[in-house]
């Protein structure tokens, strides 16, 4: 069975997050595990984010989960995570992004995009800036 939210760390300083279609609050958490090792590493990251083509709006109490979910991993993302790339197809989820991100403002820059691609461009000029190489397998990403 798929997870919900699988985290791929092989493209180190990139980290790719995939949403499945609908998670939960335990799914929540254990990529909160999940990203404990990467903080450990006390080095500096960007992640990006694809979203499931058929995701779904969560409801208040799911959204209400997530909000939580972020803030407690809030100063560890303000001190490692140059920033997020979402990658979200529907106009309604991105919609519904926008609107949580109202609710919480991101500690570190956020951009939501169409696909892969410009999630890599973004992810590769955020790591440059701050004067990191990216990786040279960022390119098989593009694609995902």
């Amino acid at each position: 069975m798929a997870r919900a939210m699988d985290l791929d760390t092989g493209h180190y300083p990139i980290l790719f997050l995939t949403i499945g279609s609908k998670y939960e609050v335990e799914d929540l958490r254990a990529f909160q595990a999940e990203m404990q090792p990467i903080f450990a590493r006390r080095q500096k990251y960007v992640l990006i984010v694809k979203t499931s083509p058929n995701s779904y709006l969560p409801d208040a109490k799911m959204r209400k989960a997530v909000v939580e979910w972020w803030k407690s991993m809030a100063d560890d993302q303000a001190r490692w995570n140059l920033g997020t790339a979402v990658i979200v197809a529907s106009a309604p989820i991105r919609g519904a992004l926008t609107a949580l991100s109202w609710l919480f403002t991101s500690p570190t820059p956020q951009v939501f995009v169409s696909n892969a691609d410009e999630a890599v461009t973004w992810a590769e000029k955020m790591l440059r800036q701050a004067g990191i190489e990216p990786p040279a397998s960022a390119s098989a990403l593009r694609v995902g």
